[in-house]
């Protein structure tokens, strides 16, 4: 900075934006600032939040930004949040289908954007225009519902709250609440929860919006980790009103019926239930809610084993045959949505715990045994698909909410598949399939040497090895760019497999 430049001397603008964000050492950093305006003579500017850049100072820190701001800063003028402008802004980018709905719960939006603290407007804009993607992608024939204003803001205002609190950095809140976690008590989470809830517990209250419903935050969460959002589940709120009430639907509110009408509606259920009868795994265990806080309440006349029994016969019905990735996760989301309508004055829950425990040993059983979804796109490569593989990894596994890029992706693969698919491969794919071995078991995203493997990529080196003989035995009779970008592939895995002996 002391050699002569004079492209930063003299009548120049100098401006330093989000100066807190900055990884130059901060005495360093106004150092230099103060050089330019001491004796560059230039005008400059700084945009940052004082309160981050003094959290930026540390103990042997010379130069501390309250001295500077005192001796070098002329002038000092403060940001203030305009949010309501700046709304209808974000409002105005949005397409006029869903903009009218934004603009009349422009105060919601607002009040929820302050509770969470977190005022980062860049994501308040990617999450109305995340909001906007998905209700444009509702049916049509939800719009025509007379419930569907209140679903929608009833969703706006979810979305908000969890977009806000997960960017905030609360990403555990989807196990916060989560039915299925929810119905064994644990403190330290009942405890996290409050917190969170009593910052929105007083919103428009008495409008049915239900913030932090259970299971439309675990499908924002969902969004929010993968991607995708399953619109369908919306089908329980739009539907009911067509429906005509089963039995069981009756018994929630078991406590208003005389005698006549819960002796008719029990024995419906009952019935019903024992006669296995249940569609799938939702009513199933909507029913099974029932009959848990009945039975709780000494208001059933069969015995917690036989209701018990029944379910597990049930639930072994409705999954059978069922062992694929997309069927399970299916069965998932339909527990959830019949555990999550409990009673609010459940004595206990024993029996709807126990079976929820059946379910969730099934289940995990089976997720076990679904094969990891890159490595069946290694044993089935193409052109097209190795371009995705480094994005492949990622991906959030479903329910271990860990990417794939933490588990062992070539142990679960078959080598002759894995093999034959490189060998099937264009030498420009080849290349492409050696950057992405670089990326996972040689290089940091940093650029340096991985010094030592991960567990999961050490598990793979076995089934990496018996792939290498494989490619050298056909390297052998290839011949030009064919021979050199099979050799690239096998001589990066001997050096990949030489790391651990």
């Amino acid at each position: 900075m002391k050699e002569e430049n004079s492209e930063i001397k003299g009548n120049k603008i100098l401006i330093f934006d989000d100066l807190e964000r900055c990884d130059v050492k901060l005495e360093t950093l106004l150092g230099y600032i103060n050089y330019f305006s001491e004796h560059c003579k230039c005008k400059v500017i700084i945009i940052g939040d004082e309160n981050k850049i003094s959290e930026k100072e540390d103990d042997k820190c010379k130069l501390k930004f309250k001295d500077f701001k005192e001796k070098t800063i002329g002038r000092t003028f403060e940001i203030k949040l305009n949010i309501g402008e700046t709304l209808d802004f974000f409002i105005g980018e949005i397409s006029t289908n869903n903009r009218n709905l934004l603009s009349e719960n422009k105060e919601l939006i607002i009040k929820i954007f302050h509770a969470s603290k977190f005022d980062n407007l860049r994501v308040l804009r990617q999450c109305l225009n995340d909001y906007h993607r998905i209700a444009m992608a509702l049916p049509e024939h939800y719009h025509k519902s007379p419930k569907y204003k209140l679903v929608i803001t009833s969703l706006l205002a979810n979305f908000v709250a969890v977009y806000c609190e997960y960017k905030g950095g609360n990403t555990r809140i989807g196990s916060l609440f989560n039915s299925l976690y929810d119905m064994f008590p644990d403190k330290e989470k009942d405890e996290e929860r409050e917190k969170i809830l009593s910052k929105y517990r007083f919103i428009e209250i008495g409008k049915q919006l239900d913030i932090f419903d259970r299971f439309i935050v675990n499908e924002i969460v969902c969004y929010l980790e993968s991607g995708y959002f399953d619109t369908t589940y919306l089908q329980q709120y739009f539907a009911a009103e067509d429906a005509s009430l089963n039995s069981w639907d009756y018994l929630y509110d078991y406590w208003r019926l005389d005698n006549g009408e819960y002796e008719k509606h029990y024995g419906e259920t009952v019935r019903y239930y024992f006669a296995d009868e249940s569609v799938d795994l939702k009513e199933l265990f909507v029913i099974i809610s029932v009959l848990s806080v009945l039975y709780s309440d000494n208001l059933v006349h069969v015995s917690e084993e036989d209701i018990i029994a029944q379910g597990k016969h049930s639930i072994d019905r409705l999954m059978e045959g069922i062992s694929d990735m997309e069927g399970l996760l299916n069965c998932n989301s339909k527990v959830h949505a019949g555990t999550r309508r409990n009673h609010s004055n459940i004595g206990s829950d024993r029996i709807l715990n126990g079976l929820v425990a059946y379910f969730q040993k099934l289940f995990g059983q089976r997720l076990k045994k679904c094969p990891n979804k890159v490595s069946v796109m290694l044993e089935n490569l193409t052109d097209e698909t190795c371009e995705r593989l480094n994005p492949a990894l990622n991906d959030v596994v479903p329910v271990k909410q860990r990417l794939y890029r933490d588990t062992s992706i070539f142990q679960e693969a078959d080598a002759d598949k894995v093999s034959k698919s490189i060998l099937g491969l264009s030498n420009e794919s080849r290349n492409t399939f050696l950057h992405f071995l670089q990326f996972r078991y040689k290089y940091t995203s940093w650029g340096s040497e991985i010094e030592h493997l991960s567990k999961y990529c050490q598990s793979d080196l076995p089934q990496l090895k018996l792939i290498n003989e494989r490619l050298k035995a056909e390297a052998a009779n290839r011949r030009l760019i064919e021979k050199y970008s099979i050799e690239k592939i096998t001589n990066l895995i001997d050096e990949i497999t030489a790391k651990v002996k």
